[in-house]
């Protein structure tokens, strides 16, 4: 099983959003209690195929988009969450 942590959810504000692009290999636990508390959501999107993809790639070429990306330990993963959680268009990917 995936699991979603207590504290992913906790890191959280309210009214915000938790999604898993792409389908995990196994179904997931969800804590509902940490969902509740605080109504934030917990999303799912599809990824696209590879011509959705490369019409992605492309854009993004033709307009200077860049990642930003940042690797980090696990040991400092609740608190990237409660950092990216407050940017806007930020994500966070684990």
């Amino acid at each position: 099983m995936t699991w979603i942590t207590r504290d992913s959810i906790r890191a959280l504000k309210p009214f915000q959003c938790f999604v898993d692009v792409g389908l995990p290999e196994n179904p997931m636990v969800i804590p509902m209690r940490a969902v509740v508390n605080g109504n934030k959501v917990v999303a799912g999107s599809q990824i696209g195929g590879i011509a959705e993809t490369q019409e992605m790639l492309e854009f993004c070429a033709q307009h200077g988009v860049r990642p930003v990306v940042e690797i980090i330990d696990g040991d400092s993963i609740t608190e990237a969450m409660r950092q990216s959680c407050g940017l806007k268009g930020a994500r966070t990917a684990l």
